[in-house]
């Protein structure tokens, strides 16, 4: 049997042994004739009860599916009330042996891809479902549904005389509730590669 088959089993295995009635209110999900459906950024995954599949016919890559599977498994029992606090991903309990990795993962490479090519970002962040928010503090900010109760906040400025580009990946607080850290930075290294796979091609 492929190895990656079995390590993905190995994931969906305790999530097949869950309640998902119970888990459509916490985690966001809309119930189908054919189980569950939500949204992973711009994509519609659906669920029923043995596996995730993109509903536009495209692949799930092993590491999306993980996120997918922890999203299920680390689940609230009940409704948790969204925090308003928006935190850095170093500022997590625990985050500080990963935010090197994690910050060479996606604010780095965004800056060096979109350095000097602020309408390529904005576009390319509307194309992954990104709401482009009001705040004067940076050229573009972007809130984006990640999972249904899991938004990142993306903040950019772009380069300016000798200042260089800089951008910040925020989330709400309130997140750890529904993920845990290494599915948080997954999360950030996944909308980073999204923005970067067209954002390279475009003017």
């Amino acid at each position: 049997m492929d190895r990656q088959k079995i390590e993905i089993d190995e994931y969906m295995e305790p999530v097949r042994l869950k309640n998902i009635e119970e888990l459509i209110d916490p985690l966001g999900l809309v119930k189908t004739k054919g189980g569950y459906k939500f949204n992973f950024f711009d994509r519609t995954i659906g669920f029923d009860g043995k596996n995730f599949v993109d509903l536009s016919g495209e692949s799930l890559s092993l590491s999306v599916k993980k996120i997918l599977c922890r999203y299920f498994l680390h689940s609230p029992q009940m409704v948790v009330k969204k925090s308003i606090a928006l935190v850095t991903f170093r500022e997590l309990a625990g985050a500080g042996p990963l935010f090197s990795r994690f910050s060479e993962n996606t604010a780095k490479t965004i800056e060096q891809t979109f350095s000097d090519r602020l309408p390529a970002l904005e576009e390319r962040s509307r194309q992954l479902f990104g709401m482009v928010v009001d705040d004067a503090s940076y050229d573009l900010s972007v809130r984006f549904k990640a999972l249904p109760k899991v938004p990142v906040i993306f903040q950019f400025n772009d380069r300016e005389d000798s200042l260089p580009a800089s951008s910040t990946l925020m989330f709400h607080a309130s997140s750890e509730n529904y993920l845990d850290l290494k599915s948080l930075a997954a999360i950030g290294t996944y909308l980073t590669g999204s923005l970067i796979r067209q954002g390279s091609k475009s003017s």
